[in-house]
């Protein structure tokens, strides 16, 4: 949301623990481990930048749509059908973000 500052810095403060708090339980459970990958290159284009930033959008969108239906089917707030049990409910979701530093110069990364 860009409503606000004040919805945006939620947003980034929930979004970091939940990044740090899977790079955690990776650390500490290597072998039951949270789905934590991503996809970089550090020598793109312009042209490249542009092409990637469309492409995963659509697909980070699909994807989340998707994965949004299913979850949404299991969510108490969304499916008044599920019987309540406060002892079974677990908070569980994907993020995706892009990835993206700005111009280097020649020689600085090699």
């Amino acid at each position: 949301p860009h409503e606000s500052e004040s919805a945006m810095l939620d947003i980034f403060s929930t979004s970091a623990t939940d990044l740090l708090t899977t790079l955690d339980h990776n650390l500490a459970h290597p072998t039951d481990s949270r789905f934590q990958m991503s996809v970089a290159y550090d020598r793109v284009s312009s042209e490249g930048v542009v092409e990637f930033k469309k492409v995963s959008r659509e697909h980070a969108m699909n994807l989340l749509r998707s994965l949004d239906q299913t979850l949404s089917s299991y969510d108490r707030d969304a499916n008044s059908s599920i019987p309540e049990d406060n002892e079974d409910q677990h908070r569980i979701g994907l993020g995706i973000y892009l990835i993206e530093d700005g111009t280097t110069e020649p020689g600085l990364n090699d």
